[in-house]
Parts: structure tokens; C-alpha cells; sequence
């Protein structure tokens, strides 16, 4: 017979982590039902599933905003691949803006080979000596292009939102996330052993968590002291410390 017991206000379906009167009486309640901690593998791995869900949830967006990229570099450079400039050994008729010959526009004598552009502010043909053509500013960036990279902004946007959702979803209902769903593996309270709550889970274990390790510099000491605790012989990382958790397995 197995040494938990069950719930049964869930019409008797198993539920490792609800505690007897006894055993609440007894004190450490994951102590008193022998709750196997989580190895420090699991735990890891767990992790990082975490982590590959979050990345490949934005990789289609990111995706999408290279391509808008990649488009409005393309144009930007032009034909030539030389971002609007003439190629070397271009002058006058060969390249439109340039002007090789005749009085240049600054009082230069107009010898082959001199360069001169209009004014700032003229770009016609007739304001440029010596016939030449002054196209103006570069290319616009292509429409297309453009709305590339608004799209991939907010498929990203939209994708961290649902990975997001879903895993405050998980930790309020289950207090697994998809990583520990996948390993076995249970967020309890340390104080009663049953399933750890949303303020547990989201708002010290995520949020709190979150905040500390965005603090520049301290933030990365901290997230370094957080991984090295896994170590202890409770398996404890400070983020469990600070909402008075334990992660456990799952019994099969």
C-alpha cells in the first residue's frame, strides 16, 4: 500500500502532497511523508527546457524581423552593393550626380575629373554644371520591409505573452512549470509539504527572483550564489529560501 495518502476532496484521485491531521501535527510534513527531493539533474534539466521553450517561442519572430532586415539592407546598398556611393573611376555621365566637367559650382577652374554637387536643397538637373543628374537622397526603405519588422516585433511580443501566460497558468494550478511538468518533478511549501501557492510560486519564486537578478551587477552574483545552492544538502537555491519551498518528485 502506498504511504500516501489521497485526496478526497478530488473524489479520491491521488495526491501525494495533501497531509493527515496526524502529520500536521507532526510538524515538517515532508519530512513525515518521506517526499523524495528533486536530483539535482532533474532540476537542471527542468531549467533549461524552460529556457528552450521561452527561445524557440520567439525564434519565428525573430525570423521574420531578419527577413524585414535583410530587405531594407538590400536596398539600402543598391545594385552595386556600395550603399548609394559611385563605384571607383566613375564620373559625369556614367554616374548620376557627378560631374567631371565644365565650370564646377564653387568657382573651381572645371578641369576633367573635379567633382561638384548642388547646393543643399537642389536636386534637379538644371541646378547641377555640366549636365549632370543629382538623384538626391538614397532609397527608401521598401513598404514591405518595414512592415517585416513590425510584424516580427509583435509575433515576438504575442509569443512571450502566451509563454508567459501559460507558465503562470501551470505554476498557479499545479505548481509545476511546463520544465517540471516534463522532469516529474513538484513545488511544495517546506511548512506543511503541500502543493506550494500562486504567491509561492509566481509572485516570490518569478517575480521577486526576476527582479533581484535584473539589478546590474548584483544581479549576477546573486543568480551565481542562487545556482550554487542547488549543492546544499537540502538542494535549496536562495529563490526557494526566499518563498519557503521545496521541490520534490513526483511519485510514479
Amino acid at each position: 500500500m502506498s504511504q500516501f495518502p489521497f485526496d478526497q476532496e478530488s473524489a479520491g484521485s491521488y495526491n501525494p502532497f495533501e497531509a493527515t491531521s496526524a502529520e500536521q501535527a507532526g510538524g515538517d510534513t515532508v519530512q513525515a511523508l518521506q517526499l523524495p527531493l528533486a536530483s539535482r539533474g532533474k532540476r537542471l534539466v527542468g531549467s533549461i527546457i524552460d529556457s528552450l521553450l521561452g527561445a524557440l517561442a520567439v525564434l519565428p519572430g525573430l525570423v521574420i524581423m531578419g527577413a524585414g532586415f535583410f530587405t531594407a539592407m538590400s536596398a539600402a546598398t543598391g545594385p552595386g552593393g556600395n550603399g548609394g556611393m559611385p563605384p571607383a573611376g566613375f564620373a559625369g555621365d556614367e554616374f548620376p550626380g557627378v560631374v567631371s566637367e565644365g565650370p564646377a559650382a564653387d568657382g573651381n577652374s572645371g578641369f576633367p575629373g573635379e567633382l561638384s554637387v548642388p547646393p543643399l536643397g537642389d536636386s534637379g538637373a538644371d541646378n547641377v554644371p555640366g549636365g549632370g543628374v543629382f538623384t538626391g537622397p538614397g532609397p527608401a526603405v521598401p513598404p514591405l520591409a518595414v512592415g517585416s519588422m513590425l510584424g516580427g516585433v509583435a509575433v515576438v511580443v504575442v509569443s512571450v505573452l502566451l509563454i508567459f501566460g501559460l507558465q503562470i497558468y501551470l505554476l498557479c494550478t499545479r505548481s509545476q512549470s511546463v520544465g517540471k511538468i516534463c522532469m516529474g518533478t513538484l513545488i511544495v511549501d517546506q511548512r506543511t509539504g503541500k502543493r506550494a501557492g500562486a504567491v509561492s510560486c509566481v509572485l516570490l519564486r518569478l517575480f521577486v527572483h526576476g527582479l533581484i537578478t535584473s539589478i546590474p551587477n548584483i544581479g549576477g552574483i546573486y543568480g551565481l550564489v542562487d545556482a550554487l545552492f542547488i549543492f546544499r544538502q537540502d538542494r535549496r537555491c536562495l529563490h526557494d529560501m526566499i518563498a519557503s519551498t521545496v521541490v520534490v518528485e513526483v511519485p510514479r
